[in-house]
């Protein structure tokens, strides 16, 4: 078992965690907690006070990650309680003999300073671990079994909807960072225009303010014609009668540049009844630097640092007089150099070698990075 660090979120005297480091101590951090984290704190809080025990440790040991995970702790068990260490131990060796079974696990166990009582519920990936700890002479300590027996058809269902809630998080947290680490500038869009969500390469293009803006919330162009073609395209991809169809692409003119191309499709939705349609609107820029782009293609091709460069240059619309002046040799240095490229690359023509790049073009931040293994 892997006992993993990370920060943990309180609230009044509830410490809602996410991880237990190895020597039983949790770190403090002013977080605050979603709604799936406070209605477990609240559960918890009730089932703390019901055993009257000294303290409650309860955690998730994922079956695939080989970690456990602390989601409350209180009384002895949030502090630093020389065997809160033991308790961790103690909690995550039920869980791991509980794994792969669907039966709850009840058992006792002793401690330095008094006795322990665990409820293992196990889920489909893994376990959740509830842990009282009763010092000598608490006499609530006999009734801690059945208690936590009684409250096992309350605390499966609720379990089991807390670890699908937070799958589903996970998988719309992945989704967030894919979209995020594409370079196309992205927007979720209302009916209204009113912008839902945006990535980074959007967040950055609507804070520019050039040829498209975020007044009030709602997307436009720089100009009223514009904003009312953008509207008028949106509404028609949202009237549209199956997703997909009659995609439509608007223009929005900037005061330097050719104009941004947004392009609109309609967002399939898993049941439209619980919201409103949506729109995706995907902008791109005619007048970006392609370097970034084109550079993991030249990698992927075994292009040296002053092929690359020449490269990018013809990418970007450049003659070879012109990408030669840029890069800082001479005309037939570059077209030496660019002999060499149509060989590694496979091409015979300089519109080929450009068609290649093009299509071999990585779309994601940091693309310039990129390492071949």
């Amino acid at each position: 078992m892997i006992l993993a660090h990370s920060p943990t979120v309180q609230t009044e005297q509830v410490e809602v965690a996410y991880s237990i480091p190895a020597d039983g101590l949790v770190d403090r951090v002013n977080l605050s907690p979603d709604d799936s984290e406070r209605c477990l704190a609240s559960l918890l809080r009730a089932l703390s006070s019901e055993l009257a025990a000294d303290g409650l440790l309860v955690s998730w040991h994922s079956a695939s990650q080989g970690q456990s995970l602390a989601l409350f702790a209180s009384g002895a068990c949030s502090g630093t309680w020389p065997d809160r260490a033991g308790v961790v131990a103690f909690a995550a060796n039920l869980a791991d003999n509980s794994l792969g079974s669907l039966e709850p696990v009840t058992a006792g166990g002793s401690c330095a300073h008094g006795r322990l009582w665990s409820l293992v519920v196990p889920l489909v990936d893994g376990a959740v671990s509830v842990t009282s700890v009763f010092h000598r002479g608490n006499l609530a300590e006999p009734s801690a079994r059945p208690l936590l027996q009684r409250a096992l058809p309350m605390l499966q269902p609720f379990f089991r909807l807390w670890a699908a809630s937070r799958k589903a998080s996970a998988r719309f947290a992945g989704l967030v960072a894919a979209i995020d680490h594409c370079d196309v500038a992205t927007l979720i869009v209302s009916r209204e225009g009113e912008v839902l969500f945006a990535n980074k390469a959007g967040e950055q293009l609507l804070a520019s303010r050039n040829g498209i803006d975020r007044k009030g919330g709602r997307l436009g162009g720089a100009t009223l014609p514009d904003t009312l073609r953008l509207q008028a395209a949106i509404d028609h991809v949202l009237s549209s009668a199956k997703d997909g169809q009659s995609d439509p692409v608007v223009a929005l003119r900037r005061s330097k540049g050719r104009p941004l191309m947004v392009s609109l499709a309609r967002a399939a939705l898993p049941d439209a009844s619980f919201g409103q349609a949506v729109a995706i609107a995907y902008i791109f820029d005619p007048d970006r630097d392609l370097t970034r782009l084109i550079q993991p293609a030249c990698t992927f091709y075994g292009l040296s640092t002053s092929e690359t460069r020449l490269t990018c240059k013809l990418v970007s619309g450049a003659t070879v007089a012109e990408a030669a002046k840029a890069v800082g040799v001479r005309e037939q240095t570059a077209r030496s150099c660019l002999k060499q490229i149509f060989l590694k690359t496979e091409t015979n023509r300089q519109a080929e070698l450009v068609w290649l790049m093009l299509k071999s073009a990585v779309h994601v931040t940091g693309a310039g990075r990129t390492q071949m293994f």
